[in-house]
């Protein structure tokens, strides 16, 4: 393994692992008797500046102020729930956002991509919008893993993280990512797990610094993992270098969120892998 860019930093973060990794599966769902019906979320958010920073990337934290995110939380509860579940992705917005049917604003009309290389493999999204690592720990923690052993896992997380918290490292993030994995990996280890680099972006050329640092190191600390396989896709996404806006949904021009074009290429980068690991046929292979 290379050496990472804040040994220290990680070396004290790794021992908060072991805490996460000792935290007890839940069988069931937190109660939200109390909970009022919830609103519609949007599928595509958008990073806000932070605040008083209170937050930690490796310690479980719901964001149970809002009834969409528990609503939604409990919908994807009661889906695994049911069984069945052969695929997995799992991260923020720009994986939730898979589930999104917009005929009137085709660029945004990601869903027939969906059910074109997914309907048919018992896939669930466990995408949720304005996610960070922190809290896809928690829903991990509360029922969204339980009872199930899926062939592979999709994860993508992080980007809100480096978004978000400028005071946080890049090992600080990094942690957090390797935080979700490490727990997905100790629930459910039977499952493949295919981990994506962060996707690149135009948010800040700081977020961006933090994105390489931590893709680089993911990908030295998962060379030859049994059951981790790193795939950096950016480039796919970028011209000249640079993120491309042609792939992008975003009017911001922060380039966070693909577009159809954007989300299909997607797709078509990691559908070799995604075969191997269901063991099915290609659907890029005519």
């Amino acid at each position: 393994m290379k050496q990472l860019h804040s040994v220290t930093a990680l070396t004290g973060a790794l021992l908060l692992l072991l805490a996460v990794a000792s935290l007890p599966a839940q069988t069931t769902a937190p109660s939200t008797t109390s909970i009022p019906p919830a609103a519609t979320a949007p599928a595509v958010s958008t990073p806000v500046p932070a605040e008083v920073d209170q937050s930690t990337p490796i310690l479980p934290e719901s964001r149970d102020d809002s009834d969409w995110w528990i609503s939604r939380h409990q919908e994807k509860v009661a889906r695994i729930k049911k069984g069945n579940v052969d695929l997995l992705f799992i991260g923020d917005s720009i994986t939730h956002q898979w589930e999104t049917e917009d005929k009137d604003d085709p660029s945004a009309n990601y869903l027939p991509i969906w059910q074109e290389y997914y309907g048919d493999r018992n896939a669930v999204n466990l995408g949720v919008s304005g996610d960070e690592t922190q809290e896809v720990l928690w829903r991990f923690a509360h029922g969204e893993l339980d009872g199930i052993s899926p062939k592979a896992a999709v994860v993508m997380i992080g980007t809100n993280n480096t978004a978000r918290h400028p005071k946080w490292t890049a090992a600080d993030d990094l942690s957090g990512v390797l935080a979700v994995v490490e727990d997905l990996h100790r629930r459910l280890p039977q499952t493949k797990i295919l981990l994506l680099a962060i996707f690149p972006s135009k948010v800040r050329p700081e977020k961006s610094a933090k994105d390489q640092i931590i893709n680089t190191d993911l990908q030295s600390i998962y060379a030859g993992s049994s059951y981790v396989q790193f795939l950096d896709i950016g480039d796919i996404f970028r011209k000249n270098g640079e993120p491309d806006p042609s792939l992008y949904h975003d009017k911001t021009g922060k380039c966070l969120h693909p577009n159809v074009t954007g989300q299909r290429k997607w797709a078509e980068a990691i559908e070799p892998t995604i075969s191997q690991m269901l063991g099915d046929k290609n659907k890029l292979t005519k």
